[in-house]
């Protein structure tokens, strides 16, 4: 990348290359109290090996691993793509009595320890907004055109199917995508194609005991592209919480590059870029009806619905594309 060695230190079988990135191999541990004490040594230790001019860490569970590292001197970024305060709202594993101070607490340790950082960077500008201003840099999460390029749009005539890849869980639309391919299925054939994994994992057999389900567990982004060409409709319906409303969730703008119309929720910042790009339709979050009425008129509406896909496409190449966004990357670590 634009004449930098990448390493990453990850949980995986074995250490490999791909795309010329050393991916090494962190061994998997299962318990969290023997990931935060062993796990978090054993990282310590592959890390300071590397002696890398940079060291760029996402989890959160890394925090202690990464002031360590800048007590040696290096240069450290920390990559936030969540709302973490927010997020811990959305743990239910979590005391809902104990949810505010929890997130107080979270709060303070990423203040506290973020300006002990070189650097951040951020998915969205709302995240951004909340680290000092002159170490932090907004990067978009945006997909690889060059991926999708030479995507194919859509067949008109074919069976009815929509997609939906990602997180599958309650707040992310899951029960009532079901509920409207349900209605959809008893009136034409019709697929609803999901990718992800399952929160909780209960959920998954309730979801794939339907025939109109074809399911395909955890996919690689490599294959992305290739399982939303079997789709018609992508589908991005998450409900309304807090730590959505400024999202850019990924699966949006990978629906678009892929040519599909979009059926998005009615709030935040999907709300404004499927309005702007005029690529999809917008239902109200949790609305069985809604979405599936969104489906039914995109099927009836074939010409309708491949403009749309255009329009989603010709987004993609002119702004909300990767390429762009790594050059943004690249000059923030230059300047480091």
């Amino acid at each position: 990348m634009a004449g930098y060695n990448v390493v990453v230190i990850a949980p995986a079988l074995k250490t490999s290359m791909y795309n010329d990135i050393r991916l090494e191999a962190f061994p998997r541990i299962s318990s969290r109290l023997r990931r935060v004490v062993v796990g978090l040594y054993r990282m310590t230790q592959m890390a300071i090996r590397e002696k890398a001019d940079i060291y760029q860490f996402h989890d959160p569970e890394l925090i202690g691993v990464a002031i360590l590292l800048r007590f040696l001197g290096k240069r450290v970024v920390y990559d936030v793509h969540e709302d973490l305060p927010q997020d811990v709202y959305n743990k239910d594993f979590l005391p809902r009595r104990l949810l505010p101070f929890i997130a107080f607490i979270v709060a303070c340790v990423e203040a506290v320890s973020s300006r002990l950082f070189s650097g951040i960077v951020t998915a969205t500008p709302t995240i951004a907004a909340r680290f000092p201003e002159h170490k932090t840099v907004c990067v978009k999460n945006y997909p690889v055109w060059e991926s999708y390029g030479s995507a194919t749009m859509a067949v008109p005539d074919a069976p009815a199917s929509a997609v939906y890849v990602g997180g599958l869980s309650e707040v992310r639309g899951i029960e009532i995508m079901l509920e409207a391919a349900r209605g959809i299925s008893e009136k034409r054939p019709y697929t609803l194609l999901l990718a992800g994994k399952f929160r909780p994992q209960s959920l998954e057999v309730a979801a794939t005991e339907h025939d109109f389900v074809e399911y395909l567990g955890q996919v690689s982004p490599d294959n992305i592209p290739e399982i939303l060409a079997k789709a018609q409709i992508g589908i991005v319906v998450l409900s309304p919480l807090q730590s959505y409303i400024d999202a850019l969730p990924l699966k949006l703008f990978e629906y678009m590059a892929a040519g599909l119309p979009i059926i998005a929720s009615n709030f935040g910042v999907m709300k404004k870029i499927v309005s702007e790009s005029k690529c999809g339709l917008l239902v109200q979050p949790g609305s069985v009806k809604e979405l599936a009425e969104a489906q039914e008129y995109l099927f009836d509406h074939p010409e309708e619905a491949t403009l749309m896909g255009k329009r989603g496409r010709a987004a993609i190449q002119q702004k909300y594309n990767w390429e762009k966004e790594a050059a943004v990357l690249v000059d923030f670590y230059d300047q480091l």
